[in-house]
This record gives C-alpha cells, sequence and structure tokens, in this order.
C-alpha cells in the first residue's frame, strides 16, 4: 500500500506543479481570509465565489470591520450568490472574532456558526500548517477511485501519515479538490485527460458495469395524491363579502350604474348555463369587476383586511417537489424562490394567519414513483429548506412556521402505518432544538390522501377495498385532514356516485367504528413502535445522503432527487410486472369475463366520463380575448408596474394581488419570464 501511495502522491505533485490555479489565497496564512474564501465557496464554483472574496477582502480585510456592518448591507453584498443564510452566519462569525481570535479558538473553530469538520481542517491545513487532509466530495471522490476503497474516510484516516509526508497539506489538498472539481466529476469524468487515467479508469467501467439497476431500493412504493381539503366552514371570500355588504346596505342599483358605465359599450362577462341546483347566485353580482371600481376606497380596504384575516385554505406552490417530481416548473428556481418568500412574508404583514402559504409536498414525489422513505425523507427536507430560506430573509420562525402545512400520499405499505408519527417527531426536535421555535411552531399539520397509485383500471371495484384500508392507516396515525379517492379516478374524472361512496369510506371509519373514538389506538403498540423508530433512522440517513450533497438544492442540481425516485419506481413497476408485488384483480385473480377498457373507444365505454366540451372551451377562450382587448392599457400599465417591482426586489405577491385584477395568468407569466427567467433543469 505504501508504494502505492507512493506512486499517487507523485502523480498529484507533478499534475499539480503545472496545473494549479493562481488564486490571491491559495498562498495566504491569514485564518480570515481563509475563512471567508471557505464560507463564499460552500456550494458555490470557484470562480464565481472568488469573485465575490475580492468584494468582500477590499470591504472587510478583517472581522471587526464586518462585525459593526449591519446585516442589511452583507446580504446586499452578497446579493446574486444565494444561500443567504451563509452571509448571516459570516457576520455572526465576525462578531466572535472581533472579541476572540482565531488563535483563541485553535485548534477547534466549531464555535464559529457554519464551522463544521470540513472547514476546521481546511483552517488548521491553509492557515497553520497542520498535517490534515480536508475531506471534501472531490477529495473523496479521487481517493475512493484510485485507490478502489468503499470506505474511503476510513482509508484516509489510517493512511493520513503517509499521504502527507513529504508533502505540503495545503498543496495536497488543492491539488485533489482541483482535481476532483474539473477532471474527476462525480458524473462523466474526464478520464481521457486525467493523469490517473490508467489506474482507475478501469476501476470506473467496472463498477458501473457490476451495478444492480435497483441497488438503492428496498421498499415497495406506491403514491398519488390529490388536491388538499381544508375545513371551509363560514368561510367567506373578498367577492362573496363585498357582494354582501352591498345587499346589506341596499346599494344594488348605485353599484349597478357604476358596472354599467365601466362595461358602455362593451359586453359584460356572464355566467355560462344554468346556476346547480340550491345556487341562488350569491357571488356573481360582480362578475367582471373588481371591488375598488364600485366601492367607496376605505370600505373596499376594510373588507380586503377582514377578509385576510379570515380566509382559510393552502397555497400549492411548493417549487421544490415540482422541480423534483412534478416537471411543471416554469420560472427560474431561485425567483420561483423568492416569490415563495414573498408570500410568506405577505402572510406576516397582513396577518394571515388560516390560509397556508405552502403546502410542502410528498403528493408528487410519491406519485412519480418513490417509496415511503422517500418521499417522507424528500418532503422534510423542502420543509426545512423553505425554513432556512424564510429565515434568511429575516422572518421570525414564531410568525410563519404555522403558515407552513405538509401533504402526504398514503398506502398499504407498512411504513406509512408511522408516516405522520415521524413527520411530528423529526419536525418538532428540530424546530425546538435548532431553531429555537415555540411550542405552536414545533406542531406539525399534515394532510393525507389516499394512494392514487393503488387504483387501477382493471377491476375498478376493487379500487375502494383499498382506499378503505389507507383510510384507517391514516386516522389511526391522527391525520389532521383526510382525502379518499373515488374508485373510478384511474379512468375518469369522478362521477357523482363515485364521489359519494369515496366519503362515505370516510364517514364509516370516523362514525361506525368504536376502534377510532379512542384517542390513540396505536399508542404503546410494539410494531408501531418499532417501524416509528426503524423509519425515523431511514429518512435521517437519507438526511445525510442530502446533506452530503450541498443540502435540497445543491442535490437538486445534480437531480439526485429525480434519480431517486425514478429508480424507485422502476423498481416497482418492475416487481408489479413479474408478480413479485401480488396487485388482486391486476396481475393476480383476474376476472376473465372483464370488459378491457380503451381510451381510443372511450365515447363507446360504458362508464360515464366526464368531459368539457369544445364550446364550453371556446367560450373560456373568447372570454380571455374579449377582457385583454377591451382593458389593454390598464393591463400595460399594470404589468409595466410588476416588472419594476420584480426587478427592485419588492414584494411580487402583494403587487400580484393588484396586477391579477386586469390581466389574465397568461399576460402575467410572460411578462414574469422577461425579469425572473424560465425555468431550466440542469442536464
Amino acid at each position: 500500500m505504501k508504494t502505492e501511495v507512493s506512486h499517487f502522491k507523485e502523480i498529484i505533485r507533478s499534475w499539480y506543479k503545472n496545473n494549479a490555479r493562481n488564486f490571491s489565497w491559495r498562498k495566504t496564512n491569514d485564518p480570515w481570509k481563509i475563512y471567508l474564501i471557505e464560507i463564499l465557496s460552500q456550494q458555490t464554483q470557484l470562480d464565481r465565489a472568488n469573485k465575490y472574496y475580492k468584494k468582500f477582502i477590499s470591504e472587510y480585510p478583517n472581522p471587526e470591520k464586518m462585525a459593526v456592518a449591519s446585516k442589511k448591507k452583507i446580504l446586499k453584498l452578497w446579493s446574486g450568490l444565494g444561500y443567504n443564510n451563509r452571509a448571516i452566519r459570516l457576520h455572526e462569525s465576525a462578531k466572535i472574532l472581533s472579541k476572540k481570535s482565531f488563535n483563541d479558538l485553535y485548534p477547534n473553530f466549531m464555535e464559529l456558526p457554519g464551522v463544521g469538520k470540513y472547514t476546521n481542517s481546511a483552517l488548521l491545513s491553509f492557515a497553520y500548517g497542520e498535517k490534515v487532509i480536508t475531506v471534501d466530495t472531490n477529495v473523496k471522490r479521487v481517493m475512493e477511485r484510485y485507490f478502489k476503497k468503499d470506505n474511503v474516510d476510513k482509508f484516509i484516516e489510517e493512511n493520513e501519515k503517509d499521504l502527507l509526508k513529504h508533502f505540503n497539506s495545503r498543496d495536497f489538498n488543492q491539488a485533489l479538490m482541483d482535481l476532483g472539481s474539473y477532471i474527476c466529476t462525480s458524473t462523466n469524468p474526464k478520464c481521457d485527460i486525467c493523469p490517473l487515467e490508467n489506474q482507475c479508469m478501469k476501476y470506473i467501467k467496472l463498477t458501473k458495469k457490476q451495478q444492480e439497476p435497483f441497488q438503492n431500493s428496498n421498499r415497495q412504493k406506491r403514491g398519488q395524491i390529490v388536491n388538499i381539503l381544508i375545513n371551509t366552514k363560514k368561510v367567506r371570500s373578498s367577492e362573496l363579502a363585498k357582494e354582501l355588504y352591498i345587499k346589506e346596505n341596499q346599494l344594488e342599483k348605485e353599484v349597478q350604474k357604476k358596472i354599467d358605465i365601466i362595461y358602455k359599450g362593451k359586453e359584460r362577462p356572464s355566467y355560462q348555463g344554468e346556476l346547480p341546483e340550491g345556487n341562488d347566485g350569491l357571488g356573481l353580482m360582480l362578475l367582471g369587476v373588481t371591488g375598488n371600481q364600485v366601492l367607496p376606497t376605505d370600505v373596499y380596504n376594510k373588507i380586503k383586511c377582514d377578509t385576510l384575516k379570515v380566509v382559510r385554505g393552502t397555497v400549492q406552490a411548493d417549487i421544490l417537489k415540482e422541480d423534483q417530481a412534478q416537471n411543471t416548473c416554469i420560472f427560474s428556481t431561485p425567483f420561483a424562490l423568492k416569490l415563495m418568500g414573498d408570500v410568506q412574508q405577505y402572510y406576516i404583514d397582513h396577518g394571515v394567519r388560516n390560509h397556508y402559504s405552502v403546502s410542502i409536498s410528498g403528493y408528487h414525489i410519491a406519485e412519480a414513483g418513490a417509496n415511503p422513505i422517500t418521499q417522507l425523507a424528500f418532503t422534510l427536507a423542502n420543509g426545512f429548506t423553505y425554513v432556512e430560506y424564510y429565515r434568511s430573509r429575516g422572518m421570525d420562525i414564531n410568525k410563519f412556521a404555522p403558515n407552513l402545512s405538509f401533504f402526504f400520499s398514503n398506502g398499504l405499505d407498512p411504513e406509512y402505518t408511522v408516516i405522520g408519527r415521524v413527520a411530528r417527531r423529526i419536525w418538532a426536535v428540530a424546530m425546538r432544538d435548532l431553531y429555537g421555535a415555540d411550542e405552536r411552531s414545533q406542531k406539525l399539520k399534515y394532510h393525507i390522501q389516499t394512494s392514487g397509485r393503488s387504483l387501477h383500471a382493471q377491476e375498478i371495484d376493487f379500487n375502494d377495498i383499498r382506499t378503505t384500508l389507507q383510510a384507517l392507516l391514516a386516522i389511526q396515525d391522527n391525520a389532521n385532514s383526510l382525502h379518499t379517492n373515488a374508485y373510478d379516478e384511474a379512468i375518469t374524472t369522478p362521477t357523482e356516485e363515485s364521489v359519494r361512496r369515496a366519503l362515505a369510506i370516510q364517514l364509516i371509519v370516523n362514525k361506525e367504528s368504536g376502534w377510532t373514538k379512542t384517542e390513540n389506538p396505536m399508542q404503546g403498540s410494539f410494531i408501531v413502535d418499532e417501524l416509528t423508530d426503524l423509519v425515523e433512522a431511514a429518512v435521517l440517513e437519507e438526511f445525510e445522503a442530502i446533506s452530503r450533497r450541498g443540502g435540497v438544492l445543491g442535490a437538486m442540481e445534480t437531480m439526485y432527487q429525480r434519480g431517486k425516485i425514478q429508480d424507485e419506481s422502476m423498481y416497482y413497476e418492475h416487481l408489479k410486472h413479474d408478480g413479485t408485488l401480488p396487485i388482486i384483480g391486476v396481475n393476480t385473480f383476474q376476472n376473465p369475463n372483464a370488459q378491457a377498457f380503451d381510451e381510443s373507444a372511450a365515447d363507446d365505454f360504458e362508464m360515464e366520463l366526464a368531459r368539457a366540451t369544445p364550446e364550453e372551451k371556446q367560450e373560456c377562450l373568447e372570454r380571455v380575448e374579449v377582457r385583454q382587448t377591451s382593458e389593454a392599457d390598464q393591463t400595460t400599465a399594470a404589468l409595466k408596474q410588476l416588472q419594476e417591482v420584480a426587478r427592485s426586489g419588492g414584494n411580487v405577491f402583494e403587487e400580484l394581488m393588484e396586477t391579477v385584477k386586469v390581466a389574465s395568468l397568461g399576460q402575467i407569466t410572460d411578462a414574469l419570464f422577461k425579469v425572473g427567467g424560465q425555468y431550466r433543469r440542469n442536464m
């Protein structure tokens, strides 16, 4: 091994001599400069980090200068780099270092915010000349491939002295970092120009060939979820509240005159078709106009303010799951995250308490094929990412945490028995111990929907049986709310009859089952306690895997989440196809007389299919076209104002509340593309 280590060092030393990158901080012994570049380069390419390093070191040549600077000024200088929580940690560290020097902290710098094992070893190596290896992902990858080691951390620990013997630790670490980041990359390594090619190229090819197609999948998968159901008792929308105000104060004639003036010479939009049975038309009085056009400003503002305080529901705008699983991103990820932060800031500023700012969703993650563990791990990790981002914008955790809602899939796998228990345990501990959140913020709210993936077109009558068992699991796990799928959703939009049956499942489980009337019937159950511990351990293991890749956003850049979801989906489909996973009525116990469903012959199929008619679709398009023509001037001005707010860093959501009065969704989207950028997946 010593001979192999010596040969490795010779190759690395020779390569680095001719390929070392010329950064000013690479030769310095100043611990402040080294700490600064380490923080800047976390989750950031070195060239980009270097540009910001020059700005920061010019402005703050020592920690004392940064300590007295305002957080706002530092964040402004940081603007464009992303992960603003790093800037906040840097500022907090500077305050500590203004009272204690690096020498006072030596050799353990972990007292500083954001300093872990890696940054600590980097300071020891680069600032103090200690013989230590800074074990980052690039260093590990190079050595793992060259020495053909599965446990490279243990190998480095055992051979550190030999690896650094007669070798400057600074040069050794920097050489491997450069080699790993630019040549020996995780995907598509440039082996043809790598100095280690002859030694490890064969090993790379061999491991790729031997890899099992589903080696990382160890559990069955199911999942889909549909819409969040929220208790809507006595809820009034803004439009209903305004109409009720007009009727209570007998202002109908006055308001109608104003509407007639607005639509003079133009056709006013109207409700198409007959009103549903039992509907009296409440809410249609102001169709085509907004409240500020027909009501006094003070009255309108009061109704708006009161409505915001009582409105209920959930914003389904989880951009992280959109990228990882749903494939419906339209804006760039940074702009989408900014808009989500704007929504939450607006809710805090306007006292919106009962409407959740985001539904952090495992729905599409499970629908795309992830198993229960992956669904839960990715969803919770996304939740913590929002917490970090909102805190980086200066929001009080106790003001936004109660506005967060979670949305999980459900199925028949044993892990679903405890999905809520595990989620609440991990969330509560993290909120209490990491963020110092109050009791209310520690309480996780979650909605469950029965598995859409378990709805099969074959033997659709059996779907209700699976849904009933899934509903029972959700209720026993104390979900805050539950949606039960209709049995025919595998084929069509649910019919009235199927919806009634789906609702009956919940009612029977809740009202008739004596066991569910117990507060917590599974408390103390051996299998539930054991499952809770096992699932929690598996989720935390997944957290570590995400963390190694630079957190949720860093992992998204390498498409880690998407790749894992796809692997698990393929594994499930494989089990389903070969019969290893029996599904009654689908791949076993099949009905020999079943009528095959052919989508191409949908019109001849006996079941009622809910579809919009071509006429209904055309009417919608015509209404949009008429409005865009009649309000063109107002629309143009509103869209320009929206773009200006987005460019200047203002609250985009607050401005959107006004823009939607005169612009269509398509117009707003096109306008925001020009300032926020379109989504583009890293490939």
